[in-house]
């Protein structure tokens, strides 16, 4: 199973507005993640869509190595949003494994 797209989508939660990280596999199955922070939305989306590009064709089972690989290589542009960024991709990990994992 590798990560095919990603997808980024702002939700209005009561006055916050909340981003997601949604991870889509290869084999159809996907994973949610919220990026959780006090950064502006639309700058942590922006910063998840970049970092995205790192993420495809990885195995979200390997979260270790796909965090090391984002904040090596696409880390030195997110700055302060590093943290929200990869917080919010392990999660969306997390949930895409452990659907497949039942």
């Amino acid at each position: 199973m590798k990560i095919a797209q990603i997808h980024i989508e702002q939700v209005r939660a009561g006055e916050e507005t909340q981003v997601l990280v949604v991870l889509h596999a290869d084999n159809g199955a996907s994973g949610v993640g919220e990026a959780a922070s006090t950064l502006i939305p639309r700058a942590l989306s922006a910063a998840l869509e970049t970092a995205g590009q790192y993420l495809l064709g990885q195995d979200p089972f390997d979260r270790n190595s796909i965090l090391m690989r984002l904040a090596k290589t696409g880390g030195s542009g997110l700055g302060e949003m590093l943290p929200a960024v990869m917080n919010g991709i392990e999660a969306a990990c997390l949930d895409l494994t452990g659907k497949q994992l039942d």
